[in-house]
């Protein structure tokens, strides 16, 4: 599993789970349990209002010293919440706008919990809301409109190295394009 999905999967579940020890059952959004993470949930009207979880892009920096391409990734992960709603003309925009706030507020200071992955140490450092878009299409009986929360989520990758191995004994080097099996006898031991 990628760290991009160990993400997506925590925000849909903090987002649907039902508030600790409430009794009566409460959630912390309009939503209740509807929240799935993916983008191709197929939502009917009796499934509104729903929010669906999803990742959009992700951009790549690499960090000082990994020359060698094993070194720490650090990504910038955009990471969606797209309420879906139907109703009136009037009262949609006030649905969504009173869920989007919801959200915001069972995500204000949220930490998505660590998670091992075989092959990768991996870590989130930033969670910020970054951008809100709205959207409307008035076909059909009622309304649908979505509000759209954009997240900006910076985590590190790295694989995991050996932990107790001993460094190589010998260690030697070619220029390109002289490298590679066929050209060991052109390598230089470093000392």
């Amino acid at each position: 599993m990628h760290p991009r999905q160990i993400i997506r999967n925590a925000f849909a579940a903090q987002l649907a789970a039902p508030i600790p020890e409430s009794d009566p059952v409460a959630y912390r959004t309009a939503c209740l349990g509807r929240i799935y993470p993916s983008r191709t949930k197929p939502l009917f009207p009796k499934d509104l209002p729903a929010a669906l979880v999803y990742t959009r892009q992700e951009k790549i920096d690499r960090t000082s010293g990994d020359a060698d391409g094993y070194g720490p990734l650090i990504r910038h992960l955009d990471l969606a919440i797209e309420i879906i709603s139907a109703g009136d003309d009037e009262g949609l925009n006030a649905d969504l706008d009173d869920i989007a706030i919801q959200i915001e507020q069972a995500l204000d200071g949220y930490e998505v919990p660590p998670q091992a992955l075989t092959g990768w140490d991996w870590m989130v450092s930033d969670i910020r809301l970054a951008e809100v878009e709205t959207d409307f299409s008035p076909e059909g009986e009622k309304v649908v409109g979505a509000v759209r929360l954009t997240y900006a989520i910076t985590y590190e990758t790295a694989p995991k190295l050996d932990e107790g191995g001993e460094p190589p004994s010998r260690v030697f080097v070619g220029q390109a394009p002289e490298i590679g099996a066929a050209h060991e006898d052109d390598y230089e031991e470093l000392t």
